[in-house]
């Protein structure tokens, strides 16, 4: 079985109706919230704890009606570095 991603223990998150998503890392409460818009937040829906890399490239591909292969490397990049900044992790 793959490796899922899932959100960080110490992030708190608020959904905002799909298109805005508002997170807080609370390991680091001096520094502001992160606001993701657009595409970045289709993104962070898709991280729900049983999503594969792939699962996700799919996802978003479908959202926004492209070919899965012209989108993979930019997913794949932000789900890199949400990860490398403990906002989301692998299981």
């Amino acid at each position: 079985m793959s490796a899922v991603w899932r959100v960080g223990p110490e992030v708190a998150w608020v959904d905002g109706e799909g298109d805005r998503v508002a997170i807080l890392d609370l390991d680091r409460l001096q520094e502001p919230a992160i606001v993701l818009t657009d595409t970045s937040a289709v993104i962070w829906l898709c991280i729900d704890g049983t999503a594969t890399d792939e699962q996700i490239v799919t996802q978003v591909a479908a959202e926004y009606e492209v070919n899965e292969d012209a989108i993979r490397e930019q997913v794949l990049a932000f789900l890199g570095d949400l990860a490398q900044r403990h906002l989301i992790v692998r299981t």
